[in-house]
């Protein structure tokens, strides 16, 4: 439970033979797919775009954003996409715990970005998901090793599990 750099140098030091990371990442790495979702800004309840089916992430330019700690992948992806549309946005927290920034969220301190499905498998009624119109926002998980490297047994039963 790591962002990507981290267990990026982990698999590179040998420290560990598999990673949860999301693509994309160095070629010195072998993957195998785990699941894409598509990434969905959370918002407050009352949050005045929830009436949308479908937004820009421009349409946040001014929102202050609530992203997981430096190092994890997925603000990669979100940063990225606010590139894209011309705009650098305010993050105002930072966080590992998904439970704490949607109390954060439901407490109308920010916007948060995370794949849909960990918003649709977890309860909570003082947040919303709206769906992003950014066909590149995608969360691609997979399970990533050392091109050529030693893959233990257990290693091999995990990648067998996850085809």
């Amino acid at each position: 439970e790591r962002g990507g750099q981290d267990l990026w140098d982990r698999l590179r030091a040998g420290e560990i033979d598999l990673a949860g990371l999301l693509l994309p990442f160095p070629d010195e790495f072998s993957w195998q797919d785990v699941c894409v979702e598509p990434v969905v800004a959370v918002v407050a309840a009352a949050h005045p775009l929830t009436a949308h089916r479908s937004v820009s992430i421009a349409a946040f330019a001014d929102s202050p954003f609530l992203l997981f700690e430096t190092g994890f992948s997925l603000n990669q992806i979100v940063l990225a996409a606010c590139r894209r549309s011309g705009f650098t946005p305010k993050v105002t927290a930072r966080s590992t715990q998904v439970e704490f920034l949607f109390d954060l969220i439901a407490a109308g301190l920010g916007i948060g970005f995370l794949p849909r499905m960990m918003v649709e498998t977890r309860q909570h009624d003082g947040i919303r998901a709206i769906t992003l119109d950014d066909p590149d926002m995608l969360w691609h998980m997979t399970l990533a090793w050392r091109r050529g490297g030693y893959l233990s047994d257990a290693a091999k039963e995990w990648l067998r599990l996850m085809r």
